[in-house]
Order: C-alpha cells, then sequence, then structure tokens
C-alpha cells in the first residue's frame, strides 16, 4: 500500500522537476530522492522500512507544499528531519555511498601517511603520499561505479 503512495509520488516529483533548473533539482535533492525511493521500493515486506517509506511520504508532501524555489536552510532542514535516517539504513544495509566517503578515504590515507612519515617508512617511496593518492583514487571509483548504480545520494544532489 504505502509502496503504491510512493511510486505515485516519486512520478509526480519527477515529472514536477525534471525540467527545472540545477539549483532547484539541488534544493529538492531530486537525484537522491529519486535514488532513495527506488531502493526503498525494491525492499520489500519489511518492517524496519515502513518507517523509512512514511518518511519519504512526509518529505514529498512537504516538497510540494512549499514554495519555489526552496532556500538552503529549509531544503538543509527538510533533508536532515526526513532522509537522513534513510540515508543512513541504505549506506549500511544497501551500500549507498556519499560525498563524505571521499573526504573520510582522503583523510585515513593522511593519517597512514604521516605514520609512514613519522615512522621514517615514507623516504623509500620520496616522501610521496602514496597512501592518500590510493584511498582517494579507491574511493573516486567507488563513487562513480554508485552513481552509475544510481547507489549514490548527497545533501545538494
Amino acid at each position: 500500500m504505502i509502496d503504491k503512495k510512493i511510486l505515485i509520488k516519486q512520478e509526480e516529483f519527477f515529472k514536477e522537476y525534471k525540467d527545472s533548473e540545477d539549483l532547484i533539482k539541488k534544493r529538492v535533492h531530486f537525484n537522491s530522492v529519486l535514488n532513495i525511493s527506488r531502493e526503498l521500493i525494491k525492499i520489500k515486506n519489511k518492517k524496519e522500512t515502513l518507517i523509512f517509506k512514511q518518511n519519504l511520504s512526509e518529505y514529498y508532501d512537504v516538497v510540494f507544499e512549499s514554495s519555489h524555489p526552496i532556500d538552503k536552510l529549509e531544503s538543509t532542514k527538510n533533508y536532515h528531519s526526513y532522509l537522513l535516517e534513510i540515508t543512513l539504513y541504505l549506506m549500511s544495509k544497501s551500500n549507498f555511498k556519499s560525498k563524505s566517503d571521499i573526504e573520510r578515504a582522503v583523510l585515513w590515507g593522511v593519517f597512514f601517511d604521516l605514520i609512514l612519515y613519522f615512522t621514517g617508512l615514507s623516504k623509500y617511496y620520496l616522501y610521496v603520499p602514496i597512501v592518500s593518492f590510493g584511498f582517494l583514487i579507491s574511493a573516486i571509483s567507488k563513487r562513480k561505479k554508485a552513481i552509475k548504480e544510481n547507489r549514490y545520494f548527497g545533501v545538494e544532489w
């Protein structure tokens, strides 16, 4: 029942915003919401997703009722109120990726490069931050793959 409701709202959402300018799409989290709703609909008959589906349905209602263009503060507030829990769930269950994955990979790379620097092992590869580059390349390739597979989300994506 709720899946049909979400499908109908997803279609309305897509029709409403598919030809909108990029700023408006970012403010309503167009691509993220479509990816989230597709994935939630794929997960059938799970009681744990019921509250997420209700949150998504409420998000659609809020977006349809709001004035356009939505300002950045309201957009962020809506994202945190309705979509954040869903995205965290999908990151753990459906291997969703976000922009912060790249940032996290670079921070871990810098951390390991510093350890190698202070232990003296980095002199063997001329003090080039190899681990950071490796983590960055890995994170970018995972991000591209996630975008291709509709498993990517972001606050303004």
